[in-house]
């Protein structure tokens, strides 16, 4: 198995988003009320927040979101939807197929 630097990013993403209380929807951040925030209050996360929250790469205002950038790619590899973000939207997605997308994205990166 090769290192990738994609294969760890989501790993820890994955962390944020293991219990399925702390996956959400229509917002990146929430808090623990389910209000929107920023990542310093996060309690909950998107798919999308939960790789910005692992990556470091939170800040709005930084145009570079490189590492960001190649998980979101890596991902739309492995779904059908035009974005992630309405992939997680999806009122009939699931935390169960969330973690999933995650670990055949963590694999397939890990194969080459």
């Amino acid at each position: 198995m090769k290192h990738s630097q994609v294969a760890s990013d989501l790993l820890v993403a994955r962390t944020f988003i293991a219990d399925k209380e702390c996956w959400t929807r229509g917002s990146q951040f929430r808090d623990a009320y389910g209000v929107p925030t920023n990542a310093n209050y996060a309690h909950s996360y998107c798919l999308i927040g939960a790789i910005r929250q692992a990556t470091g790469e939170t800040l709005d205002y930084l145009l570079e979101h490189n590492r960001t950038r190649a998980c979101l790619s890596a991902l739309h590899l492995n779904m059908r939807a035009p974005s992630v973000a309405s992939w997680n939207d999806a009122t009939n997605r699931t935390h169960k197929q969330v973690l999933a997308l995650i670990d055949k994205t963590i694999e397939r990166e890990l194969k080459g």
